[in-house]
């Protein structure tokens, strides 16, 4: 029996959402901004099936075990409840679940904050993850794979959230590369034919509050969390971000950073010159193999592969982190730099090299590349290709530490290790730009002021 047969009529959804009823798609995901109705539908789904279907162990999931009471469960009870189908159905609050005895199935609840729980929960047949921006991947993989094994029925993640960040996981994971076992709906207040008017009222006042807000919860595009704290305060990626093309001939400038995890990052970007001796820099792409392939000889390596069937019209220079001009322990006298020369000797030539001896400080090169993105030289611009993801998320969301860039770190638990979550390919960027323009960066760190 169709689960749309066996409950509501369509009366009760919202259109936007109606075909979506029989969707069958491992990952059904529902963005949407405030007031779109996506978390009412996702309950209403699982009502339906709850209903209509036999023998599910349905889960529902939040970052907070507490938070899952006030919010998803009673959501899902007012949906029984206003369908009129509460005569089959038992509920409790300790543990939280809900079950049809028509049809023998069940809705669980559970916490990513308490694995334990999770642990114990088996022979799960869909899942539904509430605020999906609160999980990690980690908590997103482990879910993925504990939704397994044979079913009566289609088994589904559905997954419900606003897009508040920009450099979430959940943009690359199914937007950036759309996963062909993936079904995607964006919705906003207007596809809610049931919003209050007031409602509708207070998220069009947001525009005027924070143009942030209106981004996420009006608009339903893609926000950036906005702490005042921001490394590069005067970037914006409507600004400096578009289709920036490898331009046949002319010279590409390598940018390395001394790092394999989470990536081994290079960028390569190009100088043109315009008009009335104006330059243009034109970051054209990026390289961030993450392990356990990542690693500088593995990046040069894919470089060279790249110009040689695309970009051999070009002379290429490198430069970098000084501190990869240090002996490796253990390895004598060869340094990470020279691990990248020896794979790059087909398209280097005796001018190649334009390593920095020294890192400018941290702190006065921030103060010098806010100045380039403020517009303070008027003849620089600085384009980077919309497909450049790290850089421009390493550009946006990189915070002030005390010292310079905070270190924001993350451990690894299957490989047992800690490493620095960005910071990586704004490095790469930094030195790029430092350089291409010594005189520039030179004259602002001995006055402060553009040159």
């Amino acid at each position: 029996m169709s689960v749309v047969e066996a409950c509501a009529p369509p009366r009760y959804l919202n259109d936007a959402y109606l075909p979506l009823l029989e969707n069958q798609s491992r990952y059904l995901v529902l963005r949407g901004g405030g007031g779109s109705g996506k978390s009412v539908f996702a309950a209403q789904k699982l009502a339906m099936r709850l209903t209509g279907e036999t023998n599910h162990r349905l889960l529902v999931v939040r970052k907070v075990k507490d938070t899952l009471r006030q919010s998803v469960y009673e959501q899902l009870l007012d949906v029984l409840r206003s369908w009129e189908m509460m005569d089959d159905i038992t509920y409790t609050t300790s543990p939280l679940s809900i079950k049809c005895a028509t049809t023998n199935s069940e809705i669980l609840f559970a916490g990513v904050d308490d694995p334990e729980k999770l642990k114990s929960i088996t022979r799960i047949t869909s899942i539904w993850i509430e605020e999906a921006t609160e999980l990690e991947l980690e908590d997103f993989t482990q879910l993925d794979i504990r939704l397994r094994g044979k079913a009566n029925y289609y088994k589904q993640f559905i997954i419900t959230f606003n897009p508040v960040d920009e450099g979430h996981w959940l943009k690359k994971r199914f937007f950036d590369t759309p996963d062909p076992r993936a079904t995607t709906l964006l919705t906003t207040f207007q596809d809610n034919y049931f919003l209050p008017e007031e409602d509708q009222q207070t998220l069009f006042s947001l525009a005027a509050v924070n143009p942030n807000y209106h981004r996420i919860y009006v608009l339903n595009e893609w926000g950036r969390l906005e702490t005042g704290n921001e490394f590069y305060t005067n970037f914006q990626r409507s600004k400096f971000v578009r289709p920036t093309p490898y331009l046949p001939g002319l010279p590409i400038f390598q940018s390395w950073d001394a790092n394999a995890h989470p990536y081994c990052a290079m960028l390569c970007a190009q100088l043109e010159h315009l008009p009335q001796g104006r330059l243009r820099v034109r970051v054209f792409r990026e390289y961030t193999i993450p392990a356990p392939n990542s690693g500088v000889r593995p990046t040069a390596r894919m470089f060279l592969r790249d110009w040689q069937a695309h970009w051999s019209s070009s002379d290429v220079f490198y430069t970098g982190d000084a501190s990869m001009q240090n002996r490796k322990p253990g390895e004598g006298n060869q340094t990470l730099k020279k691990d990248i020369e020896s794979e790059l000797l087909p398209c280097s030539n005796g001018g190649s090299d334009r390593w920095l001896k020294q890192n400018p400080n941290v702190l006065r090169r921030r103060d010098w590349v806010n100045a380039l993105f403020g517009g303070y030289y008027p003849d620089l611009e600085l384009w980077l290709d919309e497909e450049c993801l790290e850089t421009i998320t390493d550009l946006e969301l990189t915070q002030l530490g005390l010292d310079g860039k905070l270190k924001e770190r993350k451990l690894d638990k299957q490989k047992g290790l800690s490493y620095e979550v960005r910071g990586h390919c704004s490095d790469s960027f930094d030195y790029l730009l430092a350089t291409l323009f010594p005189t520039y960066l030179q004259a602002f760190l001995r006055r402060g002021l553009p040159a």
